[in-house]
């Protein structure tokens, strides 16, 4: 009969079908017709008699199913399609664009603004054009709006079905800008002319959207009140008597603005007046406080002078002013003016003011104290009789040709300016000078003692005959220049360490050269004399007839053995053996007396780079080597020198040479450095401690002249000598009594004349080596005692320590060199004058110098002067000397040392006072 057509219905629409005309029974009977869905979700059907009624569910297809049955149950069935299509959400209304402040928000339900027409449920998806103006958010069908800032953002809202289909719409929000509001509100200000308010604009205006604001202000009658803005905070300044009114404004970055105006009353100042001060004794960087009237409330209104200097005012009111006393120029305890000044007005009034610290203006007698280097100031108690002091400047530079001049003045105090230290004992940062060391200077001689002879000075004069020093330390630095140029080698050593077995008779080919490189060097062949327990000793075979016999030998290496060996290993840390035989070559050479000059003669000498391999010096002899000089009575390659005088020369002079090659040992195994005056001065100090072993004379012992004399032609003279020339001796002056100026303060033993060392002194060639010795004893008695391992260790430390010069004093002495140096020219002058609680403990230089004409001693600069003035030149490492006794009474007193033109001391320079009585 034909097929049922398909049918397309929106949901919730309905069609009826007559399906008889789609079925038909051959009998003519009558049909039933029954019906079914396969998805009833989509649509549904239902029959009535020859009508099926088919109605749309939802979006979705359903075939429909119809089955006519006649009555004897047979039955036919045919399907037909249902679809029922989607259809898009719709827009049933529009959102309307929003004005919103910042924070504030808006809420819609969208379910107002969107339908589906389908039923279906809906999703919601907002957007927002810009964050920073405006988020959006969505819960089930509310959106919400927040304004951040101000601006304006489009919000999109998208609202799709489950079928995907969607809508959308958008609306504006604006965030507009708003004008900024008062926070705090500037009541009446009553003013004092010349005073100020300050306010921070933040605290009294702000603006609701966050931007930042600027100010302006302005007054009614600026001849009265001016009002003023800096940055983000404004003020007013009271300029003459009357009222005005102020008007303070801020804006923020789009023009908007909130203003708040308030009167400001101006009143006539009343007199500056100081009442009271505290404490009645100003303290240098200490607080006080001032009371009175008239002050401006505005710190730095008030100008404070104490002294001519200006305080520092921390805090004001109007009859209150916390200062900090300003330091001083180096001023004693005194009377001086306080004066207030607030712009035109001003008072004054008589204060106490006194240095920093109580410890400043205490001295115990047998005291000193020194300041830190570069500070050139100390503070002298009073005395009722005037006192007595030595007083100095010290250079702790390390460069011999420098030269400071310094002048020195002293003011004097008032002795009844007395303050109450205990107010400021916690107070921090205060400059004070170094605290009093104490010292026992009791019983001090004034003048020598006694006089020698003529015959004696003259003996003292000279050692004849004379040894060329100056060469000696010519060899020696051009010795440590290579040591610094090739660096350490304790590897070296090791590898240059092989057997050299010798027997008496050898003959060996060796370098010598009065003026060595490690390029070019000459030769000689020698023969091996003795093979000692500690030393082979070889004559060159070109050395004049006259050498030492084979019992003067064995003497002589006895002594090395049982004197000197000793004191090189307990206090210098003792010889290497680099050529692996356990002993020191001595090469007794005419090689050496060919370097003697017209008036002096060449002992002998040592070469470090003998001790590396040939790998690092090709004239190396890869061994411990002294070279000396041979008995040459005809003086063929020389000055004419007997066997006697040679063999009783030849102790010191081992003595000396040698301990360089162990000094030499200890930078090469260390890879540290020194001077040539610790060298020379370690060298002489050596032959000191074996001229003990030989006259049992030993350290602390306070030796005095007649030990002096028993060594003194090879042993002890040298740095006797030394040391008077340092003090001033004029060792060229026929008579014995002559001195030169400015000795010891423009002298110094830190170099040689090469070095820029152009003193004043006699034999400057000879200032790296005696002052340096007594400078090392000094150190051994001072801190020998309490040094690990006693004096030897504390020696053999100063010979290794890979620190230089002051350094290496500083380290095993744990002072500052500027105490140093000080300490040790006060332990000269102390000793000397009799003190023998104190100086140096080894020998008794009173005693010593007491034989000797005044020329030779150390004589301060003397002054009686209740004031004084001197102007100095100070040299490196050198002091000068100042005794003042001033007559009368006299009260606390400041020492200031500066340079010449009144500018501050250089960093080498210190200052020390030491009070005698």
């Amino acid at each position: 009969m034909g097929t049922i057509p398909a049918v397309e219905l929106a949901v919730g629409e309905t069609e009826t079908i007559d399906v008889s005309q789609y079925f038909t029974d051959p009998d003519g009977d009558a049909l039933n017709y029954v019906v079914a869905s396969s998805d009833t979700t989509s649509a549904t059907a239902t029959a009535s008699g020859n009508a099926v009624t088919v109605r749309a569910v939802a979006a979705g297809t359903a075939t429909i199913t119809v089955t006519a049955t006649d009555p004897d149950a047979a039955s036919a069935g045919q399907s037909f399609n249902v679809t029922v299509p989607n259809r898009a959400p719709e827009r049933t209304d529009t959102i309307p664009d929003q004005e919103l402040a910042v924070g504030d928000s808006a809420v819609f339900d969208l379910a107002d603004y969107f339908h589906d027409p389908d039923g279906d449920a809906l999703g919601y998806a907002p957007e927002t054009s810009d964050e920073a103006v405006a988020t959006v958010s969505v819960s089930n069908s509310m959106l919400t709006v927040r304004a951040v800032a101000k601006g304006r953002a489009k919000i999109s809202v998208t609202v799709a079905d489950r079928g995907g289909l969607m809508v959308s719409d958008s609306f504006d929000v604006t965030v507009p800008n708003q004008a900024p509001i008062v926070t705090d509100t500037i009541p009446t200000q009553s003013l004092t002319v010349g005073d100020g308010r300050e306010w921070t604009g933040s605290e009294h205006f702000a603006d609701p959207d966050g931007d930042t604001l600027t100010y302006t202000a302005g007054t009614t009658n600026a001849s009265i009140v001016l009002a003023i803005v800096s940055g983000g905070d404004f003020g007013i300044v009271a300029v003459a008597p009357g009222t005005a009114t102020v008007t303070v404004t801020a804006t923020d970055g789009d023009g908007l603005s909130a203003s708040q105006s308030f009167q400001v009353t101006s009143e006539a100042p009343l007199p500056v007046v100081i009442t009271q001060v505290e404490p009645t004794v100003l303290i240098e960087g200490a607080p006080a406080t001032i009371h009175g009237s008239g002050f401006s409330s505005v710190p730095g209104n008030n100008t404070v002078l104490v002294d001519g200097f200006r305080a520092m005012v921390t805090e004001a009111t109007s009859t209150r002013l916390s200062v900090t006393v300003p330091y001083a120029d180096c001023r004693p305890p005194r009377q001086a003016q306080l004066r207030v000044t607030v712009g035109s007005l001003t008072d004054a009034r008589t204060v106490g003011v006194t240095p920093v610290s109580r410890e400043d203006l205490e001295l115990p007698q047998g005291f000193y104290k020194v300041t830190p280097a570069g500070y050139g100031c100390l503070h002298l108690p009073g005395d009722a009789t005037g006192g007595d002091y030595l007083i100095g400047v010290v250079s702790t530079s390390e460069v011999p040709s420098t030269l400071t001049p310094v002048t020195m003045t002293n003011t004097l105090g008032d002795p009844t300016v007395v303050a109450d230290f205990s107010t400021v004992a916690a107070a921090q940062g205060l400059q004070r000078a170094a605290a009093p060391i104490g010292l026992s200077p009791a019983g001090y001689r004034s003048v020598p003692a006694a006089a020698p002879s003529d015959s004696r000075i003259a003996e003292a004069q000279s050692f004849s005959p004379t040894r060329d020093w100056e060469r000696d330390s010519e060899r020696l630095a051009g010795s440590l220049d290579i040591i610094r140029n090739l660096g350490p080698a304790i590897s070296d050593l090791g590898r240059a360490r092989r057997s050299r077995a010798s027997a008496t008779g050898d003959t060996l080919t060796l370098f010598v050269d009065g003026n060595p490189t490690c390029t070019t060097r000459s030769q000689v062949r020698a023969v091996v004399r003795l093979v000692g327990g500690n030393a082979i000793w070889l004559d060159d075979i070109d050395n004049p007839s006259s050498t030492f016999t084979d019992t003067e030998l064995a003497e002589l290496d006895a002594f090395y053995a049982s004197h000197v060996k000793g004191v090189h290993d307990d206090y210098f840390g003792g010889l290497t053996d680099v050529d692996g035989n356990d002993r020191i070559r001595i090469l007794m050479t005419k090689e050496v007396n060919k370097q003697d000059r017209e008036s002096v003669f060449t002992g002998g000498w040592v070469w470090s780079p003998d001790l590396l391999p040939t790998t690092r010096c090709r004239t190396s002899n890869e061994a411990e080597i002294f070279f000396g000089r041979v008995p040459d009575p005809d003086g063929v390659f020389g000055q004419a020198w007997t066997k006697q005088q040679t063999m009783e020369y030849y102790p010191s002079l081992l003595t000396h040479e040698i301990t360089h090659l162990v000094q030499f040992a200890a930078l090469l195994r260390g890879g540290g450095d020194t001077e040539i005056w610790a060298l020379e001065g370690g060298a002489v100090l050596s032959e000191q401690l074996v001229a003990y072993r030989i006259f049992g004379h030993g350290s602390g012992r306070n030796l005095g002249y007649a030990a002096y004399e028993r060594g003194r032609r090879w042993w002890y003279g040298p740095w006797v000598a030394g040391l008077a020339r340092f003090f001033g001796w004029d060792s060229d002056d026929e008579s014995g009594v002559g001195r030169v100026p400015r000795a010891p303060e423009q002298c110094t033993w830190l170099g040689r004349p090469e070095d820029g060392n152009d003193g004043p002194c006699r034999g400057l060639f000879r200032a790296v080596y005696d002052v340096p010795s007594v400078l090392l004893r000094y150190a051994m008695d001072r801190w020998g005692d309490d040094y690990p391992g006693g004096e030897q260790a504390l020696m053999t430390r100063l010979t290794q320590s890979p620190r230089r010069g002051y350094a290496a004093l500083e380290e095993v002495g744990s002072w500052r060199i500027e105490q140093i140096l000080t300490d040790f020219y006060l332990s000269l002058w102390l000793d000397l004058y009799g003190a023998d609680a104190y100086g140096m403990k080894s020998w008794d230089l009173a005693d010593i110098w007491s034989r000797f004409p005044e020329s030779r001693w150390l004589v301060p600069y003397a002054s009686s002067s209740r004031r004084f003035r001197g102007d100095w030149s100070v040299r490196a490492g050198s002091t000068f000397y100042l005794r003042w006794q001033p007559n009368g009474s006299r009260g606390p007193t400041s020492l200031k040392v500066t340079s010449p033109t009144g500018a501050p001391v250089p960093r080498h320079i210190s200052v020390w006072a030491l009070r005698i009585r």
